[in-house]
């Protein structure tokens, strides 16, 4: 008898542990809400404080109230995106830079630097792209321009950039102005980390040029690879 008394009191004990662990008291389930929702607090603290100015991916920005000019080439315009002012452009085509002033409306709190521009440009006459990288208007996801900076809120900037046009429309040259310009789709996306492409050099844009004299002939086919993938 003392002996099933003894197993039945272990048994006992067995159980009143097992419960112990599985059903938690009032006080413990108080604790754990407390902490569930002292952590939810703080998570939408965080996603909160993350505004504009701090966001994670692109920011679009609409291209309004732009007006065009011929303007002379900077020096470094050598490797920009969307076209270069070089000797290499054929003989029909005028290589031109154009100055747009437009008004940005930069979202964040912070300046964003080396925006980059994409759309469609063509000439009103002939309807030809005045962009030399899209030539076809296949897609408007070709950069053809950069805007150096983008001050927080709503501000005039100014970019430039180069383009292909028809050199025997209305007999054109770069003392005389432009023919008239058709924009469509015009957008500048800041991407995180600044420029989406590198500026290229004179050697990189054409492999065959007099840059290229003291490059090797195992760098110049390099550098052909890497021209075809922009």
């Amino acid at each position: 008898n003392l002996h099933k008394a003894s197993r039945f009191l272990a048994m006992t004990n067995s159980g009143t542990d097992e419960e112990a662990t599985q059903i938690p008291t009032t006080q413990s389930r108080r604790v754990l809400f407390s902490r569930t929702a002292a952590a939810g607090a703080a998570a939408m603290s965080t996603i909160s404080a993350v505004g504009p100015a701090s966001a994670i991916g692109p920011v679009n920005m609409e291209i309004m109230d732009y007006t065009y000019e011929a303007a002379e080439c900077p020096k470094n315009f050598g490797g920009r995106v969307g076209g270069s002012f070089t000797a290499t452009a054929g003989k029909a085509v005028l290589q031109q830079c154009v100055k747009i002033s437009c008004t940005l409306t930069n979202p964040t709190k912070k300046p964003l630097v080396d925006v980059a521009v994409f759309g469609f440009v063509s000439e009103e006459r002939t309807g030809a792209s005045a962009i030399a990288n899209n030539p076809d208007f296949r897609s408007d996801a070709g950069q053809f321009a950069t805007i150096d900076s983008v001050p927080p809120g709503t501000n005039k900037v100014d970019f430039v950039f180069v383009a292909s046009l028809n050199k025997d429309d209305s007999k054109l040259s770069s003392a005389e102005g432009l023919p008239k310009l058709v924009f469509r789709s015009l957008k500048a996306i800041s991407y995180p980390g600044g420029a989406r492409f590198q500026e290229l050099s004179a050697c990189e844009l054409d492999s065959l040029s007099d840059e290229c004299d003291d490059v090797s002939d195992e760098d110049r086919d390099a550098l052909k690879e890497k021209k075809m993938r922009y």
